[in-house]
């Protein structure tokens, strides 16, 4: 608190805590009166009575003056805060014409560090005003008197070191569209793919029995030999397999031959050839020789029927 207010702020909390006393012995005086002889107990009382009247009134010729002092010290706290803000958008500013380069790098951080200082001066003055007229507006409260508004909000201190303008930080990098996450998964095979690589494998597999012969009179080739000589792939044949025109286990034998350009040799002709179609697959109803064992348009057995 100011230096002229020092000694009448120390004279009031003294009467202060006197009428507070007072106040106490009274309570107290009350509660003793049915213990008490009526006269005894009046004496007693205007005793205390004409005390505490006399530090109420010498407190009533302190209420004024501490209510012009609190008045004056509110005009004080918002011209400094009216300054500070003042200062506070000049510092703004001033960064501002650093960064966009109409002052040099050297005159715009001596420029900033100017107005910085000042920025942290009144902010200083703003605390301790805010202090003061805290401290002052709670004594006057005490006094009896009422305060001309609220006490301000205790004021944020700025702390660190004020700099001159940073550099602007570099543009966050846009994430990546993931063109490599979709190329993966067109490059990847599908479960349709799969199955029907695997169905074409089961249909291109001979039946046990002619395995074991087809061993016996034929070498086994290489898968890279069959590469080599334009073997077809699982999903060539499966992708052929879904064309209407390639039906029949004889049929997909033929294009297979035809692929191998001759390396395995064409099935052997029927025996019943020249003979009638009399014997009717029951799976598809395609007629076939009757010394046929399996359909040529469905692949079905025959000899189980």
């Amino acid at each position: 608190m100011t230096n002229a207010m020092t000694v009448p702020a120390d004279e009031i909390r003294g009467l202060i805590e006197e009428r507070e006393r007072y106040e106490g012995w009274l309570t107290a005086l009350e509660a003793r009166r049915g213990a008490t002889p009526g006269h005894v107990f009046d004496r007693v009382r205007a005793d205390y009575d004409t005390r505490l009247q006399g530090v109420r009134d010498r407190l009533a010729e302190h209420v004024g003056p501490l209510q012009a002092a609190e008045a004056d010290l509110a005009r004080r706290y918002d011209e400094v805060s009216r300054s500070l803000g003042e200062r506070q958008d000049q510092l703004a500013e001033l960064e501002l014409r650093t960064l966009v380069g109409e002052f040099a790098a050297d005159e715009g951080e001596r420029r900033v560090q100017e107005a910085a200082a000042a920025v942290r001066e009144l902010d200083g003055a703003r605390r301790s005003t805010s202090e003061e007229l805290t401290e002052l507006r709670a004594l006057l409260q005490r006094a009896g008197g009422s305060p001309s508004g609220p006490s301000p909000e205790a004021p944020v201190a700025l702390t660190g070191e004020i700099r001159g303008p940073a550099a602007p930080a570099p543009d966050a990098a846009a994430p990546a569209a993931p063109a490599a996450d979709r190329m993966a998964e067109r490059a990847a095979p599908s479960g349709l793919a799969d199955a029907f690589d695997a169905a074409a494998r089961d249909e291109l597999a001979p039946p046990a029995a002619t395995t074991s012969q087809a061993a016996q009179t034929a070498p086994s080739t290489p898968a890279a030999d069959r590469r080599a000589a334009g073997w077809p792939s699982g999903q060539q044949v499966a992708g052929a397999a879904d064309d209407e025109s390639f039906v029949g286990t004889g049929q997909r034998l033929d294009a297979l031959a035809a692929s191998l350009g001759g390396a395995v040799a064409p099935p052997p002709a029927a025996s019943g050839a020249g003979q009638e179609r009399t014997l009717r697959c029951q799976d598809c109803g395609e007629m076939n020789y009757p010394t046929e064992w399996y359909c040529e348009r469905c692949g079905g057995e025959l000899a189980a029927m």
